[in-house]
């Protein structure tokens, strides 16, 4: 009986190591299941990584080719006021050669003057003018200058709809008091 005895205990011990390997074996696979959702979840990171490390890349392209549109568009706008401050200098010249008394400085450029140096310079170019050909001058200024008219428009046929302001004795004939 001891023997029988001896053989039932091998086999209940037999019987319980593999109950205990089956368990650590169904402990592995809960680890390495765990194991693969981290790996699974640090692959989505990972490549959520490269695609905005990609996506970084593609706006520090567009942005670096942004910044270089507008500092050539800038850099356009500075050449082109650096062109109309030269033309501007030279109509003041030119209005300053046409006997402008000092008092000048406040009043606009006329257009024809713009037109003149514009035509001095290598390239045309847009620059804003005003449609009029004429400058607007005070009446004190007007009648201090001699001029019978606040304007004092280039080829004036005294046919314009400005009433006449000024010394009675420059009145053009014919025109409303």
């Amino acid at each position: 009986m001891t023997r029988r005895y001896d053989i039932e205990r091998k086999t209940l011990c037999a019987d319980e190591m593999i109950a205990d390997l089956k368990r650590q074996l169904a402990e592995a696979r809960e680890h390495i299941l765990q194991a693969d959702n981290q790996l699974g979840k640090v692959l989505e990171d990972y490549h959520d990584a490269k695609s905005a490390a990609v996506r970084l890349q593609t706006d520090y392209a567009s942005d670096r080719d942004a910044y270089g549109q507008v500092t050539d568009k800038l850099r356009e706008r500075a050449e082109t006021a650096e062109r109309e401050l030269a033309v501007l200098r030279r109509a003041w010249e030119l209005h300053d050669s046409n006997g402008a008394i000092a008092v000048h400085s406040f009043l606009p450029l006329s257009k024809s003057y713009i037109d003149r140096a514009r035509a001095e310079q290598d390239k045309p170019y847009p620059i804003e003018t005003p449609e009029q050909d004429h400058v607007d001058i005070p009446p004190d200024i007007a009648e201090k200058r001699g001029f019978a008219c606040p304007r004092d428009c280039e080829n004036c046929d005294d046919q314009c709809d400005e009433p006449f302001v000024g010394r009675e004795q420059d009145k053009p004939e014919g025109a409303e008091p």
